[in-house]
């Protein structure tokens, strides 16, 4: 272990590699004389950021061994995805592909809160409902489990300072129905990702579309 409720194994390993994202407005497109550009490439609708304290603070400011008061100020996930969903007029039930943020697993779990898939304090049980639907039938398709289909990073690694871009081009993937055997089906129309920094303080939610909306 190396925190009471994470072991090692648990926590993302770093790892080498590189990603980048060309991000262009409709307008250059057409100047370029693309006949469907909307179609061809997938477009962002909405974005969301928020932010918490960068770092806890003691309960005992004066007490180096006082335990940190961790409280709800400091998640900002929930705010960010919050401005998301309102600055698009959606919901979570019109989201296909979620790219969660899974540096450790209260990072996921929290994620699974914030973006709605289940309620406050919920996340354990929908895991655990997940996995004894893996144990009971032996596998989870992507479309039960439309969630960091590449692996995230517990699984696919973390390259720093990038982990959270892989998620987009996973979402975009998605969009385009060019993921392979890791595709959702049918096709997603609208994925949302989040990536976060700090302990939780710093959160950046986009919603991207298959440009149908």
């Amino acid at each position: 272990p190396v925190a009471p409720v994470t072991s090692l194994l648990e926590c993302a390993r770093r790892a080498d590699g590189a990603a980048a994202v060309i991000v262009s407005s409709s307008k250059f497109w057409q100047r370029q004389g693309f006949a469907k550009p909307l179609q061809e490439c997938p477009t962002v609708i909405a974005c969301g950021e928020g932010s918490g304290p960068l770092y806890p603070t003691r309960k005992n400011p004066a007490d180096p061994e006082s335990p940190f008061d961790i409280s709800e100020a400091m998640f900002s996930c929930e705010s960010a995805c919050n401005f998301a969903y309102t600055s698009s007029q959606l919901s979570v039930e019109d989201i296909d592909f979620f790219g969660l943020y899974d540096c450790f697993p209260i990072c996921f779990l929290r994620a699974l809160e914030a973006v709605r898939l289940c309620g406050r304090g919920e996340s354990g049980k929908w895991i655990e409902a997940k996995y004894a639907q893996l144990m009971r039938t032996g596998t989870l398709s992507p479309r039960d489990f439309p969630i960091n289909t590449h692996g995230g990073l517990q699984c696919f690694g973390a390259p720093w300072e990038v982990p959270a871009m892989y998620n987009v081009i996973e979402a975009v993937q998605q969009l385009k129905g060019a993921a392979n055997g890791r595709q959702v089906t049918p096709k997603p129309r609208r994925a949302l990702v989040y990536g976060n920094g700090g302990i939780f303080s710093a959160s950046s939610v986009a919603i991207l579309g298959d440009g149908s909306y």
